[in-house]
């Protein structure tokens, strides 16, 4: 979930203006298929994925904010999860180093 969606404000870029829009929420949830589901169950809105949306918007499902709203914050916290470092496969550590460096990089 991105760090913007932790807080009760999203904050939006319009015509170089910034806008905070409050959040109200009963649901909260970093499964971005889980809060797909429940946006198409007619749950909100909802910060998701384009690439896991896509479809859904192709087909109507779903539709977008106007493309004029920029969401300002849109970083994205990214965890690897292994048992342990010792003994850590040469492979694991490889797999960590690439994705820190892809991720630091802005892919």
């Amino acid at each position: 979930m991105p760090p913007s969606m932790h807080k009760p404000t999203l904050t939006f870029q319009i015509d170089h203006e910034t806008v905070a829009v409050q959040i109200k929420y009963e649901i909260a949830s970093n499964n971005p298929i889980f809060n797909r589901d429940i946006i198409i169950e007619g749950y909100g809105v909802g910060l998701l994925p384009f690439a896991l949306v896509a479809q859904d918007i192709k087909v109507g499902r779903l539709i977008r904010l106007p493309e004029g709203f920029e969401i300002v914050d849109t970083a994205a916290e990214v965890r690897l999860a292994y048992i342990g470092r010792t003994l850590l496969p040469a492979k694991v550590r490889a797999f960590i180093d690439h994705s820190a460096e892809f991720f630091e990089r802005g892919m």
